[in-house]
């Protein structure tokens, strides 16, 4: 996560910005292909005003990890504090689809960007 700046103080060429009112995600999280039983690290990027964001990493219907402390966050699911890229350790085929990363800091509506795992195996 970078620091808090002014809303209109950054580049107006970088596409990859997704304004949320108050949270920006300044670069989404990539696809990503890991093989079974390795480590994926998908990263998220994110910005806003004020900066007191919480990030939170959703799979399929739910909520596997946050940057929040009151939430539950799932056993092979960790996010990095300061950064707010996850990290999905032990992969295996069940983890495959799209994680999505969002992002709210209280002021309008949340920001979130996705990718997708792809899982290999070796037969």
């Amino acid at each position: 996560m970078k620091l808090a700046a002014a809303a209109d103080g950054g580049d107006d060429d970088d596409d990859d910005v997704v304004d949320a009112g108050g949270v920006y995600i300044m670069s989404g999280p990539r696809n990503v292909t890991v093989s079974d039983g390795g480590t994926a690290r998908l990263d998220c990027d994110v910005d806003g005003f004020p900066d007191n964001i919480s990030v939170h990493w959703v799979f399929e219907t739910g909520v596997v990890a946050s940057t929040t402390p009151l939430e539950e966050t799932r056993h092979r699911y960790r996010v990095d504090l300061h950064t707010a890229s996850l990290t999905v350790v032990n992969v295996s085929t069940e983890d495959a689809g799209t994680y999505t990363c969002a992002a709210y800091n209280g002021l309008g509506a949340s920001a979130a960007a996705g990718a997708y795992l792809n899982v290999t195996c070796t037969l």
